[in-house]
């Protein structure tokens, strides 16, 4: 996911905002995605923001499945069992 997002933010900035380098665009994806939220690189213009706002909204699905993954899987196996479950 950070990989679309990168590309997809530093395109909408390039063309209607403020250009982005890569280095920037991969800072805020990273800035964004853990919820530290500096403030120091903002999307300038309204197609940016609205790109971090589906990333974000896909962050908030997408994250919560694959720790639940994880933690079942991490259950399952403590207890011998030879089942595996998978989401997607």
């Amino acid at each position: 996911m950070p990989h679309s997002g990168m590309m997809a933010i530093q395109w909408a900035e390039n063309i209607w905002g403020e250009p982005l380098t890569l280095f920037n665009s991969l800072y805020l994806m990273v800035v964004t995605v853990s919820t530290v939220g500096y403030g120091d690189i903002t999307p300038q213009s309204v197609q940016g923001r609205m790109i971090i706002i589906a990333i974000i909204i896909a962050a908030l699905y997408v994250i919560p499945l694959q720790i639940s993954a994880l933690a079942d899987a991490f259950i399952l196996r403590r207890g011998n069992l030879e089942i595996y479950v998978y989401f997607f």
